[in-house]
C-alpha cells in the first residue's frame, strides 16, 4: 500500500521475498545487502532450516522490517507456492515485490537508485538477468563476505545467464510459472523499459547486456559450500559434482559488489555488536559416557547458541549414547570418535588425552574450542550467540566461565524436560563449588589441558 512522506509525496514500498534453508553462514550478509540496496522489507519463508537461519533473521527485526514464516516442503512446487502466498499476503502493502534466492544479490551500477528506477516504470514486471559467479578458486569456506570472496564470473554469453529473476507488481500477478517468472496482467520489461522476449518462462530468447543492473548469482560459491548444498538438497533437488564443474566459471573479474563490503560490515557490526567472520569460529568438545537421556538436548543447546560444531569423544557408552550422537551427526557438524588412551588407565586420563588430541587436530580449523561436560549448559546472559560473546575478547587466548551449580529443584525422579528447563534453582555465587571454571581456548595458543 502506498504511503505519504512528510512532504505529501506518494512513496511506494518495495519488498524482497525469498525461501531459505540452512543459510546461517551468510543470511546476515544477504539481509544487510537487501536493505543497503533499498528494499523496505524482506519476507523470508523458512524451509525447515535446522540451523540458526531463522534466529539470525529474526534478530534483524528490531532494527529492520524482516518477517519470517515457517514453510515446510510441499509436493507440487514448494517455492512457487511460497511466492503466491507472499503475493496474497503483501499485495495491498507493497507496490513492488522482488523474488530472489539467498545466493542472489541485486547489483546496480554506481549512482543508480532502486526506488528511483522503479518510480519510472509503469509496467507490471521487471526481469533482471543472472550473472553467474564461480568459486574464484576457493575450496574451503572463505573468511570474507560473499561479495568480497567471490569476484570472478562467467561472461554474459554463458547460456544459464539467459535466466532472469522478477520484480513484480503483486496486484498484477496471476500465478507463478516457476521461481523465475510469473503470469502477469501487463508487460515484462528490463530496467530501462525495453520489452523482454522469452524462449521459456524466465529464460530470455536472446542475451542481454549488463547495462545498469544485474543479479549476481553466487551459485557454486566454494567447493565446501557446494558439498554442503549437495548433501542437504534444495527444496528436494540434489546437486552433483558434475554441476559444480559445469558452473564453476571464473573468466571475468567483477568486483562491483565487493566495493560495498565496508558498508555491509558496518551494518553487521551494529546488528551483532562486533563483526565475526562467518568461518568456523568455535566448537564444543565433550568426553561422554552413558548420557543417552540428555545427550540430544545437550547437542541441541550448543547448536542453538551458535557453535559451529561438536567434537564428541565417547568413552565406550553402553546405553545408546554413541548411536544417538551418530544420528544427530546427520543434521549437524558432529565429529564422533572413541576416547583416546588405553582402557586400563582412569577415565580422567582418557579425558585429558582426548582434549589434547582435539587441541592438536582442530587448531587450524577452529578459532576457539570450548571444553564442557554433558551436565554443563553454557548460559549467555548478554549476548545472542557464542560468536558475539567471543568477539568481546579479541586479544584473549583463554576465556574462563564460572560454574553455576544447580540442585534438584525438588525433583525426586528424573524429569522428562531437558535439564535447562527442568532445573531452575541454583546455589549462590559465593558457594565454594562455584569458584570452579571451564574454559574457551584458542587451540594454537595453549599447551596441555590440566
Amino acid at each position: 500500500m502506498a504511503r505519504l512522506n512528510r512532504t505529501g509525496a506518494l512513496v511506494s514500498k518495495i519488498g524482497c521475498v525469498a525461501i531459505v534453508k540452512n543459510e546461517e553462514r551468510h543470511i546476515a550478509e544477504w539481509l544487510a545487502w537487501q536493505f543497503l540496496v533499498g528494499f523496505d522489507c524482506v519476507f523470508l519463508f523458512n524451509n525447515e532450516s535446522t540451523d540458526q537461519t531463522k534466529a539470525i533473521a529474526e534478530g534483524f527485526a528490531p532494527r529492520y522490517d524482516v518477517r519470517v514464516l515457517d514453510w515446510p516442503t510441499q509436493e507440487g512446487g514448494t517455492q512457487e507456492r511460497a511466492y503466491m502466498r507472499a503475493v496474497e499476503l503483501l499485495r495491498d502493502e507493497f507496490e513492488w515485490l522482488a523474488f530472489f534466492d539467498a545466493d542472489e544479490f541485486l547489483v546496480l551500477d554506481e549512482g543508480l537508485n532502486l526506488k528511483a528506477i522503479l518510480r519510472q516504470r509503469q509496467e507490471a514486471a521487471i526481469g533482471i538477468q543472472w550473472a553467474l559467479f564461480g568459486s574464484s578458486g576457493h575450496l574451503e569456506y572463505p573468511k570474507e563476505l560473499v561479495v568480497e570472496a567471490f569476484t570472478r564470473r562467467a561472461p554474459a554469453s554463458f547460456a544459464p545467464n539467459a535466466h532472469i529473476k522478477s520484480i513484480v507488481r503483486p496486484r498484477a500477478v496471476k500465478r507463478a510459472f516457476n521461481p523465475h517468472a510469473f503470469e502477469i496482467e501487463g508487460e515484462c520489461v528490463d530496467f530501462k523499459g525495453r520489452p523482454l522476449a522469452f524462449q521459456l518462462p524466465g529464460v530470455l530468447a536472446e542475451g542481454r547486456d549488463y547495462d545498469g543492473v544485474k543479479l549476481h548469482h553466487y551459485f557454486t560459491r566454494s567447493w565446501a559450500h557446494w558439498q554442503a548444498r549437495a548433501e542437504r538438497g534444495t527444496f528436494g533437488a540434489k546437486r552433483t559434482e558434475q554441476e559444480f564443474r559445469d558452473y564453476d566459471r571464473n573468466e571475468v573479474l567483477d568486483d562491483a559488489a565487493a566495493r560495498h563490503a565496508p558498508e555491509i560490515k558496518r551494518m553487521l557490526e551494529a546488528f551483532q555488536g562486533g563483526w565475526v567472520a562467518p568461518s568456523k569460529t568455535v566448537a564444543v568438545v565433550l568426553v561422554v559416557k552413558d548420557e543417552a537421556s540428555d545427550i540430544l538436548a545437550w547437542l541441541a543447546w550448543y547448536r542453538l547458541l551458535g557453535f559451529d560444531a561438536a567434537i564428541v569423544y565417547d568413552d565406550d557408552s553402553t546405553d545408546g549414547t554413541w548411536e544417538l550422537v551418530q544420528e544427530a551427526a546427520q543434521h549437524w557438524d558432529i565429529r564422533l570418535s572413541r576416547t583416546i588412551g588405553d582402557r586400563n588407565i582412569c577415565y580422567q586420563e582418557r579425558q585429558q588425552a582426548s582434549y589434547c588430541q582435539a587441541l592438536s587436530t582442530y587448531k587450524n580449523e577452529f578459532a576457539w574450542l570450548a571444553f564442557f561436560d554433558a551436565d554443563e549448559f553454557l548460559q549467555l546472559r548478554q549476548d545472542k550467540s557464542v560468536g558475539a560473546f567471543l568477539a568481546r575478547f579479541p586479544n584473549a587466548n583463554e576465556v574462563a566461565v564460572n560454574w553455576c551449580n544447580y540442585g534438584s529443584s525438588g525433583h525426586m525422579l528424573k524429569p522428562k524436560a531437558p535439564p535447562p528447563l527442568a532445573y531452575t534453582w541454583h546455589g549462590g555465587a559465593r558457594m565454594e563449588v562455584n569458584k570452579h571454571v571451564k574454559c574457551f581456548v584458542r587451540p594454537g595458543k595453549v599447551g596441555l589441558i590440566g
